[in-house]
């Protein structure tokens, strides 16, 4: 069947673009219109309308160059408009008069036209960026009209029309016409406004990044649209592609300065007329062609704006038409029969009248394409006349060969070629063939049909644009003649394709996702589904019909139907922007189904009720099934952790308790005088062997302390002299039975307080020098402390940095990373020659990273091992220095007033509270050679009747003990208001324990095992500070 064009569309081609001037054949003038635009950009069209308005003047030809950089960077727009006005200048000549529209074409020219055109006068318009502006009018041939957009009046405006408006969100793109836009917005915003303005610039982010945060705007929310044709990785849209972008992903009202955005789905703004806009720039030109002299105002600033808005997006967003301003343009407003056709019935008059000279009725212009286009078959004149006039493309084509015949102004614009050239071509070398194979459809032509034909237009240029060509016969000096309208529809087809590749993804992430799809008519509650929706509960589709809400309830599950239906609620309220929802539904055979189901409301009323809503079902009931193993598994993994901690924490007591009495007296009897050098070697065998033990189980505790997350730094005012010399000594007689040299040096600048934890910073130190004295078997153990970063002052950015260097076998590159792994060792066989558990290493890389630092091995270091640690170590700030002397100054001062005589030692009495005889044994034997009254209590029960009867000094007290523990004896004791200081020895070792006793005022609390030295020295001391105490 034929394709019949509707004769609204006809007269729209005719009536719309009647202004333009009849094209002249011999130019003598040459003018060039370079446009920052592609021709399909709708202000191109605008602008291009009121520059034909120059050919009106016989005898000048315009050159229009499009320059797309909307849509294309500059960096390779700018390098090809050059080339092509440069082969334009060597066919054709010079030009007269430049015109230029928009920042990036006036850019290009003050850039290269005097290289290519030299000093021909430059009058442009469309001008965002004053500055530009002021530059080029400093040059003599340039002026011009600046397009003053009201960006403040538009963010006005929305606030006007929108009281409860949330946020305005202004909305920017990459380019640098939006940018500058943005930094005039800037500029003008009060304080006030500022905190409500909420910038989207895409020059920061991508265009995936921003309709991310889109989704997720608020419906009270506004946006200023500036411009979206360019993001910060270089993607760009072009006009009609960022608007279909914008509204895919918010439907919220859209203020727009500009009149292309109305009636695109934007409300509307307080705009510039583009074509008034060029008018003035026109009127500009005509004066200089007329008189050859630029204006003395070089450049104008004229008032083009109007307030125009689009109807159906008014009522949309339930605005009133009186809230607008007065005065306002109101696109798609209903108006009446006479004022809708006016343009239609005068123009039928004068047709109707030219018609009747030539003795022809015309008739109603509104009657069937069919007689409008017999009508211009009859008329030859009158359709040369709308040839010439219209700034649509046209071309006349010879039917048979299809030799092109003429082409109107527009249409060599568009093309790119001069007359001469057009109509020297034949129409399959634009198109490639297609017309070629209309042969089937000229003779419906003939007959007086019309009909179209979709194809791809080579430019001369080379570019291939997507084209429709409308077409019909009429007669030209007698012979038949095709009248052929060419439509553009590169952006259409564009957009077109991304539609359809949009749904077309879509329909394959459904497909990917296995996901049910429903769409919900409020009004009339019916429901569609597809087949995945009720397979997923044992259904088809025909099944269940008829849909309703009310099979959706019958199906979801009774427990959860309440609080699902509140979800739907607040989502069709506007309480929230999604709705999403987990909850059961009810399979056929009577299983239950858990479904995911999220949905948003698609369509409102222009009363702003949801009318329809769409979502999506998603199977979860294995997702379901694995989180609920996760709970569980996670149960027993946190009930495994306990237990661990729980056996550490028992084996911990259980090893120390009788490692005490072994170091304890090993140490005793170590001071004797009797003993051979046999019996000496002997016991020194006992203490080491003991010792190696006892840092063995520290070694485990740390390690499980640190994987649960309870090991915790304390950085403290020290001296790291202090540390290096409780190593040395530590080191001191192994060291020296290996033949090994043990030596250290310290930086000076650490003679000072530095914050570190002295605690894990001594840890560090012993595993690192005692692995150096165990793989070592000659030379020297080096230790170098040295602080990185000087100069940063106090409280500045510097690390300690620790080295331990030994002579011994070294480590091979490839172990170094293994070597810092827990229970690894360089030799894991049954003949190792060395011993122990590869805890030691693994325990300092947790240490150090713990507290902000590193540890490293040396690689260029080849006469040994090289261990590096580094570690944040801030000098103390004045305020620490002070609160450090102020304590040391009370202490200082408390020993001094310390008045009253000190009671005798022999006078003290001591209540041990201790379960383990040997234990027990070893601190009395201790306490006894100083002369302390000793009395042992073996729970805490007898401890406490004890205390009720007679009067202490101190007492020393363990934990766990049979019958009462240490801790609730502890407690009882405080409670009965007894103010003995109380000193804890235990073996245990748990963060539960530590958070206990922080709860009591205790002198102090032991490890065991006790060095007798370290427990005879507290004692001294704390009997001291309590007759200090009691004296004062």
């Amino acid at each position: 069947m034929p394709y019949l064009i509707p004769v609204k569309l006809i007269f729209f081609c005719v009536f719309f673009l009647v202004n333009f001037a009849v094209y002249a054949r011999a130019a003598t003038t040459r003018i060039l219109f370079l446009s920052s635009y592609h021709s399909e950009f709708p202000t191109a069209a605008h602008h291009l309308e009121a520059v034909a308005d120059l050919l009106q003047v016989e005898g000048r030809y315009l050159e229009v160059v499009y320059m797309d950089t909307k849509r294309e960077p500059v960096e390779l727009r700018f390098p090809q408009t050059y080339d092509h006005i440069q082969v334009n200048l060597h066919e054709f000549g010079p030009f007269d008069l430049i015109l230029s529209s928009d920042d990036n074409a006036l850019e290009f020219l003050l850039e290269f036209k005097e290289e290519l055109a030299g000093d021909v006068p430059v009058i442009f318009f469309g001008i965002n960026d004053t500055e530009l502006a002021a530059r080029a009018v400093e040059r003599e041939e340039y002026a011009g009209v600046i397009e003053k957009v009201s960006l403040l009046d538009n963010v006005k405006l929305a606030f006007e029309l929108f009281p409860n408006l949330g946020n305005l969100r202004v909305l920017v793109g990459a380019s640098v016409s939006g940018q500058a836009d943005l930094e005039v917005l800037k500029a003008e915003l009060s304080p006030d406004l500022a905190k409500r303005i909420v910038i989207e610039d895409l020059s920061l982010s991508t265009f995936g990044e921003v309709e991310t945060r889109m989704r997720t705007y608020p419906e009270d929310d506004v946006i200023l649209f500036l411009s979206a044709y360019l993001d910060a990785s270089g993607d760009h849209f072009d006009f009609l592609e960022s608007v279909l972008w914008l509204r895919q992903h918010t439907q919220i009202p859209v203020i727009h300065p500009y009149e292309h955005g109305i009636g695109q789905g934007f409300l509307g703004g307080r705009v510039i007329s583009h074509f008034q806009m060029a008018q003035k720039a026109i009127e500009l030109a005509e004066n200089y062609l007329r008189d050859r002299v630029l204006p003395k105002q070089r450049f104008v600033e004229g008032d083009f704006v109007i307030n125009y808005f689009d109807y159906k997006e008014v009522l949309r967003n339930g605005i009133a038409p009186s809230q607008l301003p007065r005065g306002s343009i109101v696109l798609g407003k209903p108006i009446s029969f006479f004022t809708k056709y006016k343009t239609y019935c005068i123009t039928a008059f004068v047709v109707a009248v030219l018609m009747a000279v030539f003795g022809q009725i015309l008739g109603l212009m509104y009657l069937r394409q069919g007689r409008l286009l017999g009508k211009l078959r009859e008329s030859e004149g009158q359709t040369a006349s709308l040839f010439e006039n219209s700034y649509t493309p046209i071309l006349l084509i010879e039917p048979n060969e299809g030799c092109i015949l003429d082409a109107n102004p527009a249409a060599l614009a568009y093309y790119g070629y001069s007359k001469e050239e057009l109509t020297a071509l034949n129409i399959a070398e634009l198109d490639g063939g297609t017309f070629a194979k209309m042969d089937h459809r000229l003779d419906r032509i003939s007959t007086g049909e019309c009909e179209s034909y979709q194809s791809e237009h080579q430019l001369r240029n080379g570019e291939q644009r997507q084209v429709e060509i409308l077409f019909t016969s009429i007669q030209r000096q007698q012979q038949p003649v095709l009248f052929s309208i060419v439509r553009d529809t590169t952006a259409q087809r564009k957009v077109e394709e991304s539609l359809a590749a949009e749904q077309v993804r879509l329909a394959n992430i459904l497909s990917a996702t296995n996901a049910g799809t429903w769409e919900w008519h409020l009004p009339s509650g019916q429901l569609h589904i597809n087949e995945r929706w009720a397979e997923m509960l044992g259904y088809t589709v025909k099944e269940l019909e008829p849909l309703t809400l009310e099979t959706w309830k019958k199906l979801c599950h009774p427990e959860d139907l309440e609080s699902t239906w509140e979800r739907v609620e607040n989502h069709l309220s506007g309480k929230s922007e999604y709705y999403s929802c987990e909850f059961r539904m009810l399979h056929k055979d009577g299983s239950e189904v858990w479904i995911l189901d999220q949905g948003q409301v698609g369509i409102r009323s222009v009363t702003g009720e949801a009318e329809w809503a769409y979502g999506t079902h998603i199977d979860i009931t294995e997702l379901k099934e694995a989180e609920l193993a996760l709970i569980e598994a996670k149960e027993r993994a946190e009930a495994a952790s306990q237990a661990k901690n729980v056996f550490l924490a028992t084996m911990s007591h259980e090893l120390r308790t009788p490692l005490n009495p072994i170091i304890g007296f090993t140490d005793l009897m170590l001071v004797a005088d009797n003993l051979t050098g046999e019996q000496m070697e002997w016991l020194q065998i006992t203490k080491s062997r003991s010792t190696d033990l006892l840092l063995l189980i520290d070694d485990i505790l740390n390690i499980a302390r640190i994987e649960a997350g309870r090991l915790a730094i304390e950085a403290k005012l020290t001296l790291v002299q202090d540390i290096i010399d409780d190593v040395m000594h530590f080191f001191e007689r192994s060291s020296r039975e290996k033949g090994l040299s043990l030596n250290y040096r310290i930086a000076p600048e650490l003679r000072s307080h530095c914050l570190i934890d002295p605690a894990r910073t001594r840890q560090i130190l012993l595993n690192l020098v005692g692995n150096a004295i165990k793989f070592s078997t000659q030379g020297e153990i080096l230790i170098l402390i040295s602080l990185d970063g000087l100069g940063a002052g106090r409280d500045g950015c510097q690390d300690l940095h620790i080295v331990v260097r030994d002579e011994g076998p070294g480590i091979p590159a490839e172990q170094h990373k293994l070597v810092f792994e827990e229970f690894q060792q360089l030799d894991s066989s049954d003949t190792r020659e060395y011993e122990g558990t590869g805890l030691g290493l693994a325990i300092c890389k947790r240490l150090a990273e713990l507290m902000g630092g590193r540890i490293w091995i040396n690689e260029t270091y080849k006469n040994g091992a090289e261990f590096h640690v580094t570690y944040p170590a801030p000098l103390p700030s004045d305020e620490w220095m002070q609160a450090d002397a102020s304590m040391n100054d009370a202490q200082s001062t408390a020993s001094l007033n310390v008045s009253a005589p000190i009671v005798p030692i022999a006078a003290k009495r001591v209540l041990l509270v201790e379960d383990d005889i040997s234990n027990a044994k070893l601190v009395m034997v201790c306490l006894q050679r100083k002369q302390y009254t000793v009395t042992h209590a073996k729970d805490g029960q007898a401890a406490i009747d004890l205390c009720s009867s007679q009067q202490f000094d101190l007492i020393l007290m363990d934990i766990k003990m049979p019958g009462m523990s240490g801790l609730d004896a502890i407690r009882i004791i405080r409670k009965s208001n007894h103010s003995t200081p109380i000193v804890v020895l235990t073996a245990l070792a748990s963060e539960r324990l530590d958070k206990s006793l922080s709860e009591f005022q205790l002198s102090a609390v032991l490890r065991k095992p006790v060095s007798i030295s370290v427990l005879a020295k507290l004692i001294d001391q704390v009997l001291e500070e309590a007759d200090g105490d009691t004296s004062l």
